[in-house]
């Protein structure tokens, strides 16, 4: 089974493919590109006519002026979707964002296939409701995500692959 892990920071955003079917361990997992040639990206977007532009870290100056004077830059969106603080608009734009970076994912990434499995990180202290309700947000803009994970499960899966554990392992988030 292959799985893509895909965490949408509320700062930044990875992601990390695991073929569980590769028995060396410290070759089964790798980070993916969210864009050429960059694994992170910063967790914001804008929209320059009828396209949804991701903005790295590596980008040109330039272009993350361009993008704060768009008048479509969207950043700080990601919110608890179950909390009466959160708008419509952010929930919206989390899923406008949920799916650009896994169309970038698929097309930048030539290993990756959309049959393979897609779980999303959530923070960890969001309750059940919480994940459920990030889950069809997801969903919802086209990503096929088969469950929601919290931050801390995700990096015990991908540190539980990369390398041999056979003793307690302690994992802290501190997101």
């Amino acid at each position: 089974m292959k799985l893509i892990g895909i965490d949408l920071g509320h700062g930044e955003t990875s992601a990390y493919y695991t073929d569980l079917d590769i028995k060396d361990k410290r070759r089964s997992s790798r980070p993916l590109n969210i864009i050429p040639l960059t694994d992170k990206i910063y967790s914001a977007y804008y929209e320059e006519g009828n396209q949804v532009k991701l903005i790295s870290p590596k980008s040109p100056e330039a272009d993350i002026i361009s993008a704060l004077g768009s008048g479509n830059f969207r950043q700080s969106f990601k919110g608890c979707p179950t909390s009466k603080y959160t708008i419509e608009e952010d929930l919206t734009a989390m899923g406008i964002f949920a799916r650009e970076v896994y169309k970038n994912i698929l097309s930048t990434n030539e290993h990756i296939s959309p049959t393979d499995k897609v779980y999303v990180a959530c923070p960890t202290s969001w309750s059940k409701e919480d994940a459920e309700a990030y889950l069809d947000i997801i969903n919802l803009a086209g990503v096929p995500a088969e469950w929601i994970v919290s931050e801390a499960f995700a990096s015990l899966v991908q540190h539980g692959r990369s390398i041999l554990i056979n003793q307690n392992v302690l994992i802290v988030d501190y997101g």
